[in-house]
């Protein structure tokens, strides 16, 4: 399964989370995407198998925070260059979930 590790705090958790998973054999042949620098060295440092968009087929399902999401699950997402990457992993997404 290929997973798009999100950008910020509550992505941090998830990355956090995910590598816990892997590292106590509960998850089995995981490979990431970061959609930013700081979520690919974190992903790296946890023992996360992060590799570049363009060495996969898509991406299964990323998680990622979001600044609000609506009863109808619209999201308003941050700025900046984090949000620009976000938008061209999304081109590649099976599933997408703001947290």
């Amino acid at each position: 399964m290929v997973v798009g590790l999100g950008t910020g705090s509550t992505a941090k958790f998830f990355i956090e989370g995910l590598a816990e998973q892997v590292q106590q054999d509960q998850l089995h042949n995981i490979t990431c995407v970061a959609t930013s620098i700081a979520s690919d060295e974190l992903g790296r440092s946890l023992g996360l198998h992060v590799v570049a968009l363009d060495e996969t087929d898509g991406i299964d399902i990323t998680i990622d925070g979001a600044d609000e999401v609506d009863p109808q699950l619209n999201g308003i997402k941050g700025g900046g260059a984090a949000l620009f990457y976000e938008k061209l992993w999304r081109k590649h997404l099976k599933k997408y979930l703001d947290c």
